[in-house]
């Protein structure tokens, strides 16, 4: 069983063929816990990018209703429900919206800088030297008083370390590599994944290409790249806090094998070549990120749900 910290349902254009043809991924068959992550693009203007938001987590809370983990004492369930970017969201005061519909998780940075903070620049533009804005100061405070998830991934550091300091909710960074293994400011610095495994954080690791070092081709040196990162986060304190975050859905080059059941057989034998045990490979599938989840979301009381969406089976 594979846990996964990070995956797309449907992003905008794209849409669930593109899915399904790069990453094969199928939310009825597959199991596992994954965290959905819900995306939107403001047009034509943000208004509007935050109502089909909305309308696309509505949608999904509705046709998967039964196995979404939302409750104290309830069944291990199967996703998650997460937001990538807070650029379309108004302000603090739509947290609670937010969580009536569900959502766990909000990772406030994507590819911009935004009202909330700065991002990491993904390479296409200079990396500002500012951190969490007031604005952002008061999203996280609010956040933190529903015990929401904060996602550190595509932030700056200076950002990440502000967030770290304002924030005593639950942290991760879902899908990221390591910088002092390949410098991609997309890459978390040593120092913020410790202090995430120091405060029961997990990070996810993801198999892109631009996050992983030196040239890799096969899918040897792929899967060995991938595990060079899943060891060194363990080195770092993170042997109860290193897991999947793949970013399936999105428009990344990942080799279709790479989540199968060949492709991670190979991930497995790459980490005993390091020196690590099964236990170990099991934590990095599975535990860990169910151990982190289950004590974060099962804690969570029941959202108030829409109008229109049945309680039945909650």
């Amino acid at each position: 069983m594979l846990y996964d910290l990070h995956v797309h349902s449907d992003l905008p254009v794209l849409g669930s063929s593109f899915r399904r043809w790069v990453h094969g991924l199928n939310f009825d068959q597959e199991t596992g816990f994954f965290i959905v992550t819900f995306y939107d693009i403001p047009f034509p203007s943000r208004k509007a990018g935050y109502r089909r938001l909305l309308g696309s987590i509505e949608s999904f809370v509705r046709e998967h209703l039964d196995d979404i983990h939302i409750g104290r004492g309830k069944r291990v369930r199967k996703f998650a429900i997460s937001i990538e970017s807070a650029r379309l969201i108004p302000g603090p005061e739509a947290i609670e919206k937010l969580y009536q519909l569900g959502v766990r998780s909000i990772q406030p940075l994507h590819f911009f800088d935004n009202q909330y903070g700065h991002s990491c620049g993904e390479g296409l533009w200079p990396v500002s030297a500012q951190g969490l804005t007031r604005r952002g100061q008061e999203f996280l405070k609010e956040m933190d008083r529903y015990g929401m998830i904060l996602d550190f991934a595509h932030m700056n550091a200076p950002t990440m370390a502000d967030a770290l300091a304002a924030y005593s909710g639950p942290v991760m960074c879902s899908h990221t590599g390591l910088f002092s293994l390949k410098k991609n400011e997309r890459n978390l610095r040593e120092e913020i994944a410790r202090e995430i495994f120091k405060r029961k954080g997990v990070i996810g690791v993801m198999p892109w290409r631009a996050v992983l070092a030196k040239p890799h081709w096969s899918a040897n040196q792929w899967q060995d790249r991938y595990a060079e990162v899943l060891t060194r986060l363990i080195e770092l304190g993170g042997e109860r806090g290193v897991c999947i975050g793949s970013d399936r859905g999105a428009p990344l080059w990942i080799p279709r094998w790479f989540y199968r059941k060949n492709g991670l057989q190979g991930l497995r034998e790459a980490l005993i070549r390091q020196g690590y045990s099964e236990k170990v490979w099991t934590q990095i599938c599975f535990t860990n990120a169910m151990e982190f989840l289950t004590k974060v979301l099962g804690g969570s009381g029941l959202p108030i749900l829409p109008h229109n969406v049945t309680s039945t089976g909650l």
